[in-house]
């Protein structure tokens, strides 16, 4: 997930999780990116099939990604810099 100050640039290395502005969840290293930096998650690899899911809680500002319904711990990280009011999503 991104804002729209998120700095994608996938032919220069910049991806989804490389900066403040974006979170990505990695099935394969079973890692979420946040500002170039990982942590381990706890879903096991994932595997043709499976099926990937994020809830988006803009009330609550958290992100929770979950594999074939298993949810993970809410990630809050991304919404320090976002600005949630500008989102265009009403309350």
């Amino acid at each position: 997930w991104a804002t729209k100050d998120s700095k994608f640039l996938n032919h220069e290395g910049y991806g989804i999780g490389d900066d403040e502005y974006s979170i990505a969840y990695d099935g394969c290293r079973q890692l979420i990116w946040y500002n170039a930096s990982s942590f381990p998650h706890r879903h096991k690899c994932w595997k043709p099939g499976d099926v990937l899911g994020c809830l988006l809680d803009l009330n609550s500002e958290h992100i929770i990604f979950y594999l074939n319904g298993i949810p993970l711990e809410p990630c809050k990280h991304v919404f320090k810099n976002a600005n949630v009011e500008s989102s265009g999503i009403p309350e």
